[in-house]
């Protein structure tokens, strides 16, 4: 009986464990929600907004702006982005103060 208790504890903290992980593993970009994020996509496109969504196969900006050599295009709506065209995601810092 102890070791089926033993064995039955181990066990309850091995799944313990993975779920911690799990969890932890799939906030990926979710924990900067409501921050302004660029998107850089494969096609070397750019995409700057504010992240509201996070799905398994896409991400969803609003207030969205297309950045192309110094100008910026707003685009209406939101937008949703799939996965497998994002290059890379840069997370914008907020602003902070007066620039002097």
């Amino acid at each position: 009986m102890t070791y089926a208790f033993l064995a039955l504890t181990i066990l309850v903290i091995a799944a313990s464990a993975a779920v911690v992980i799990t969890l932890e593993r799939r906030r990926g970009i979710r924990r900067h929600l409501r921050r302004s994020i660029v998107i850089h996509t494969v096609d070397s496109r750019s995409l700057k907004g504010v992240l509201i969504g996070e799905f398994a196969d896409t991400i969803e900006l609003a207030h969205t702006e297309y950045l192309h050599g110094g100008e910026e295009s707003l685009l209406a709506g939101t937008i949703l982005i799939p996965r497998d065209q994002i290059a890379f995601v840069q997370v914008v810092p907020a602003a902070t103060g007066a620039v002097a």
